[in-house]
Order: C-alpha cells, then sequence, then structure tokens
C-alpha cells in the first residue's frame, strides 16, 4: 500500500506543476493594455511576471500602474522596443515562447536489466572484416552566395509635423487656416492625446485687434467642413510690443482628445477666426507641448507663422 500511495501522490504533484503551464501557454491572444480591469487574460499576465519575478502584488485581473510597471520592466530585459507596458503582438509573442520553452517534468520508469540471460562469451562473437570505403571525387567548389544589404529596421515612433509661412490677408478673413498639423504613430499600441499647449509671439503692428478676442480651433481634417475637435478664445494684448519682437509671448492650452491608432498618420488642422487686418509685423503660433496618455517620448512639432514685412 505503500508504493501504491507513493506513486499516486507524485502524479499529483506532477500534474500541479504541469496545469498552470497549460492554463498559461492557452491565454494571450489579444493585446492588454493599461485601464483593463477583472480580466482573466490580466490575471494570466500577472502570473506569468510574478513567476517570473516582476510582479508582487495581487492577482486581480486589473491592469494599472504596477501591472504596466512590470510590463515594462519585462520588456527592458527582453530587449522589446518600445517599453511602454502595452502588451501588443511583439510581447505576447515573448509570453508565448517562454512558456513553450518551459522544461515540462517527465517521470521515466527504471527498467531493470534482465539477468537471466546468459551474456555471450567473447569467443563466440564472430570477427568481421571491415569493408573498404569506395573513394568518390571531390565535389565541385560552390559558387559563392552574393550578400546583400541589410533592410534598416522601421523606426518606431510617435511624430508630429507642420511648418506653414503665408501672409496676413489683405482684407479680414474668417476664418483662416494657420496650417496642417500631421501625427504618425509608428508603435504597436494607440496613444490617446489629450491637449497641446502652444507658444503664442504677438509682434503685430495692428490696432485693430489689440483688446480683441480671437478663436484657435482644432479640425478633424483639413478643410472647415470637417468635424470640429476643440476650440480655445485668446485674448490679444491691448498694447503692442515695446521693441516690435517677442516680447509678446504667451501661452495656451487647447483640447485635443484624439487617439492615433497602431500604424496610424493622422491629419488635423489649426485655423483662426476673428482676427482683424495687420498693417506689419508677424504672429508665430508654435506647439511647447503635447500631452499624452503614454511613456513614449513625441518628436518633431509645429510652428505656423503668419508675417508682412
Amino acid at each position: 500500500m505503500k508504493k501504491i500511495f507513493s506513486f499516486a501522490s507524485l502524479i499529483v504533484i506532477l500534474a500541479a506543476e504541469v496545469l498552470p503551464f497549460a492554463v498559461s501557454a492557452a491565454a494571450f491572444e489579444r493585446d492588454l493594455f493599461f485601464g483593463m480591469r477583472n480580466n482573466a487574460e490580466v490575471r494570466s499576465l500577472q502570473e506569468f511576471l510574478h513567476n517570473r519575478g516582476f510582479y508582487n502584488e495581487s492577482i486581480t485581473g486589473n491592469f494599472f500602474s504596477l501591472t504596466r510597471r512590470a510590463v515594462i520592466d519585462f520588456q527592458k530585459k527582453e530587449g522589446i522596443r518600445p517599453a511602454q507596458g502595452y502588451v501588443g503582438g511583439k510581447t505576447r509573442a515573448k509570453i508565448m515562447m517562454l512558456l513553450n520553452n518551459t522544461v515540462k517534468p517527465s517521470v521515466s520508469p527504471a527498467v531493470p536489466s534482465p539477468s537471466f540471460f546468459p551474456s555471450p562469451s567473447p569467443s563466440a562473437i564472430p570477427s568481421v572484416s571491415p569493408t573498404p570505403l569506395l573513394s568518390l571525387p571531390p565535389l565541385p567548389s560552390a559558387a559563392p552566395i552574393p550578400t546583400s544589404t541589410p533592410t534598416p529596421a522601421p523606426v518606431v515612433e510617435l511624430r508630429i509635423s507642420g511648418n506653414v509661412t503665408q501672409s496676413f490677408p489683405d482684407i479680414a478673413n474668417a476664418p483662416l487656416k494657420l496650417g496642417d498639423i500631421t501625427i504618425k504613430n509608428t508603435t504597436d499600441h494607440p496613444i490617446l492625446f489629450n491637449q497641446f499647449q502652444l507658444d503664442i509671439y504677438d509682434a503685430m503692428n495692428s490696432s485693430l485687434n489689440r483688446g480683441k478676442t480671437v478663436l484657435f480651433k482644432l479640425r478633424e481634417g483639413t478643410t472647415t467642413y470637417d468635424a470640429l475637435i476643440s476650440e480655445k478664445q485668446f485674448s490679444i494684448n491691448n498694447q503692442p510690443p515695446p521693441t516690435g519682437e517677442e516680447s509678446n509671448r504667451r501661452q495656451v492650452n487647447v483640447s485635443f482628445p484624439i487617439t492615433v491608432k497602431a500604424g496610424e498618420t493622422k491629419v488635423t488642422s489649426l485655423w483662426i477666426e476673428n482676427l482683424d487686418y495687420v498693417i506689419s509685423g508677424y504672429l508665430r503660433i508654435e506647439m511647447l507641448a503635447a500631452f499624452i496618455n503614454d511613456p513614449i517620448t513625441l518628436q518633431g512639432g509645429f510652428k505656423f507663422l503668419l508675417t508682412r514685412p
């Protein structure tokens, strides 16, 4: 009875070791990201990170700051770029590879060596003369394989661009497009924008605009028919800059609640309304910062200039 009990216990122990691997290997079939709640795959992710020493908190199924921090540490260790805490295709593939490479315990029963077969006497084994090998002609030399220049890896980043210089209109023009804003997301996950912070440089010679309130408008596309994203009022200073230069520099935040999908290039536009005639000087609008819900570093920016010598 002791032998039977020990063998059954061994089977139970082995099953306990193998079953978690089977459960984990069946998970991670879709992307996981910050904000997910009470999710079975997030729970499996936390168990995986816990087993690897990256996550030492409760297994909740909620994807918040501690889970994202653990994912970022795992991505950095495995060389997954960008390490942003988003479980996309590359991260899921790495997790599955590590799970599939996990060594499963196995039990190989010992096979007793039969002792009831007599060992043959060395003198009873007939000797065999070796057969001489055939001499083959040497193979012809293979032609060298041409080498090709490796294709550079695609750049993974979030980039904003837009740079337009134009003259003030000769007559009051409402609305006036300042320029297009192109946002290119070459990461493997969507990125949510919150707002732009703009620098406004006022060196306008225009008594008509002093103390006036203008509107900055952001639109989904490039025309006035495209949907309005947001608008922001901006009051121009009552007095012109004393030197005619950039001493009238001010900042304004414009709401920009836009999501740019993975691999997407989105084009929006910035407009100004209620601007009156300008005799000379310039008005420069430049992106100072963009606030996004992601740790990735933003590249580029935009700058629009209205001028008249």
